[in-house]
């Protein structure tokens, strides 16, 4: 699992009535945690990161926002090696990479 602060948003217009500072996180985590805790999940849900549905407030900006930041990093560094099994294939991170970029490598 990975965890990283990705981004503040301080814009003092975020909400009409008081000034909202929200700081935001990215995390991956790879299948096999995920099913074993979904089970457990009583407020939550998951959503591919192409079909992420409509969110209150600037909650949209917030997220369209984290996805840049993780194609940027995935790009620079290689964490998608930590979410893969040691005996992961190549076409494995290729698909992996695939999805998160959102486009065919």
């Amino acid at each position: 699992m990975y965890i990283e602060q990705a981004q503040v948003f301080s814009d003092p217009k975020r909400d009409k009535d008081e000034r909202i500072v929200a700081c935001s996180f990215v995390g991956l985590t790879d299948n096999i945690s995920v099913n074993l805790n979904r089970k457990n999940d009583v407020v939550g849900a998951w959503f591919p990161i192409n079909s992420i549905p409509k969110l209150a407030y600037d909650h949209s900006i917030i997220v369209e926002e984290n996805i840049k930041f993780l194609r940027s990093r995935i790009v620079n560094s290689n964490l998608l090696k930590l979410l893969l099994p040691s005996d992961f294939t190549l076409p494995e991170l290729q698909r992996a990479y695939e999805q998160i970029l959102n486009k065919k490598l």
